[in-house]
């Protein structure tokens, strides 16, 4: 049986590797995951301004197939966060009407620019603040909720939008590396910009709280993919 071929670094970067390795005292730990993350989000910049300002991992994790599995021809959605678009026009392709909402400006722009469909509109704006365009079968948030602060609010607030509600997010266990750097003290989040990445038990109690029911919770390509609907009224 063979073994796989050793991945061959340059000379330099295993030679400084080695030498870090021997002098380094423990106390440089933090610092070096700050590099590493900061040439990760370097990295992630570059690849996607190489594929056209669209991230290639939308067609590797196919996370879209997710939401387009509860998407029918006379489906009307509710995409809040839609940044540049991507998954609302794919949920465009096969539901009566999309409506994404969008806070930051250009990634409005890109998506208005990039995306159009007679059934498909970009809206700028918080949903917090905007009234209510119509009252939607399915609301889609897609690494949104881990951005938001009040995040129950929101949840409570998009009962007034639609019926279902599905929802991505990061999970806090998808390695092993966010508990220990949490559990040192260490930035353990994936982005500075989210104010959670949740556990199982967080997120589950986060939707209950703010009155919504889980149908289903999936985890694949360490992200919680849940289905959400509203209790039925007596």
């Amino acid at each position: 049986m063979s073994l796989p071929e050793t991945r061959k670094r340059p000379f330099l970067l295993r030679a400084l590797h080695a030498v870090l390795l021997r002098i380094s005292p423990v106390a440089l730990i933090p610092t070096y995951l700050d590099l590493a993350d900061t040439f990760l989000s370097l990295s992630n910049l570059l690849i996607t301004k190489k594929h056209g300002n669209v991230h290639p991992k939308h067609e590797i994790m196919r996370y879209a197939d997710f939401f387009l599995r509860f998407i029918e021809p006379s489906t009307t959605v509710l995409d809040v966060g839609c940044g540049n678009g991507t998954v609302a026009a794919k949920l465009a392709s096969r539901a009566k009407h999309v409506t994404g909402v969008e806070l930051d400006r250009d990634r409005f722009s890109f998506a208005q620019s990039h995306y159009s469909a007679p059934n498909l509109e970009f809206v700028l704006g918080d949903i917090t603040s905007l009234e209510p365009r119509m009252l939607y079968d399915i609301c889609v948030l897609s690494n949104v909720l881990e951005h938001i602060e009040d995040r129950i609010d929101l949840l409570a607030a998009l009962k007034k939008q639609a019926s279902v509600l599905l929802i991505r997010v990061p999970a806090m266990d998808r390695d092993w590396w966010p508990a220990y750097r949490k559990a040192n003290g260490l930035e353990w989040r994936s982005d500075d910009t989210h104010f959670i990445e949740h556990t199982e038990d967080e997120l589950r109690a986060e939707i209950s709280a703010a009155g919504w029911t889980v149908v289903s919770l999936e985890r694949r390509w360490g992200e919680f993919y849940v289905h959400c609907t509203q209790p039925l009224r007596s």
